[in-house]
């Protein structure tokens, strides 16, 4: 398990299983390994704002980042 799912577990309300599915999603979709954490705490923040789904909100971060 990455550093980076625990500690999202940790502060956030998604488990660290939700946060390395968010991971591979967005790696899937293109987004660099330096830029996946950003775009996952994008996510999350989207999830909170706009109160869409996880594979929504990854959706919409990855599409941010280019190719």
């Amino acid at each position: 398990m990455s550093s980076f799912a625990s500690e999202m577990q940790r502060i956030t309300t998604y488990g660290d299983e939700q946060v390395l599915a968010m991971q591979s999603m967005a790696t899937a979709m293109g987004v660099s390994a330096d830029q996946k954490n950003l775009c996952i705490q994008g996510a999350i923040g989207l999830t909170n704002v706009y109160g869409i789904g996880l594979n929504e909100a990854v959706r919409a971060a990855a599409s941010a980042y280019p190719l």
